[in-house]
């Protein structure tokens, strides 16, 4: 399986003869027999390209070896008009939850936060800029991590304390792992 992402018809890689050459395609995987589903994810950042930009997109399937080998490209007449590839219009994703972050802190500092609140402006101050902090949902949520650290029964309090938080549902949604780690004073 290969896919490829172009601003213009000029920067699909291509054999000697003309045809698309899928094997210069922007990423390509090879994927088992028994898979029936294969999910990508891909940061336009990377790809240099922008917000309000329109790209293309085009999308091979091979199958077999040698003379038994077939090229099946995602076309769907409607979505492509009979062309190899689609186009797509880049818009910001109102529900992007971030980066992964692991933050430490203290014994002494985490024990001293005062509330509910101040727990979860912990938590939300480790999200990068830009992403919405108050919409989101926590799991495990706020209070259990509060309960978490407070558990008579744990040894000690010192550890890691993750939460996933994730801005809103279903495939409109995105989710960010978030770790407090609590360390020991230094003496």
């Amino acid at each position: 399986m290969s896919i490829h992402f172009a601003k213009d018809l000029a920067d699909f890689p291509k054999k000697g003869n003309g045809q698309l050459n899928p094997s210069e395609f922007y990423y390509s995987e090879s994927v088992d027999k028994a898979v029936d589903e294969v999910i990508l994810r891909f940061n336009f950042k990377d790809l240099n390209i922008a917000v309000g930009e329109e790209i293309m997109i085009s999308a091979v399937a091979q199958f077999g070896k040698g003379k038994n080998r077939e090229e099946h490209f995602a076309t769907d007449e409607t979505l492509t008009n009979g062309k190899f590839y689609f186009t797509y219009q880049i818009e910001n994703f109102k529900n992007y939850a971030g980066t992964d972050q692991i933050r430490e802190i203290t014994l002494s500092e985490a024990q001293a936060l005062p509330s509910w609140d101040e727990v979860r402006k912990t938590y939300a101050s480790m999200l990068d800029s830009g992403v919405n902090k108050k919409d989101g949902v926590y799991k495990p949520s706020i209070w259990d991590l509060i309960y978490d650290f407070n558990d008579p029964s744990r040894e000690t309090q010192l550890g890691d304390y993750p939460t996933t938080y994730t801005l809103g549902t279903g495939s409109c949604s995105d989710s960010t792992n978030l770790i407090l780690r609590v360390v020991p004073d230094s003496q």
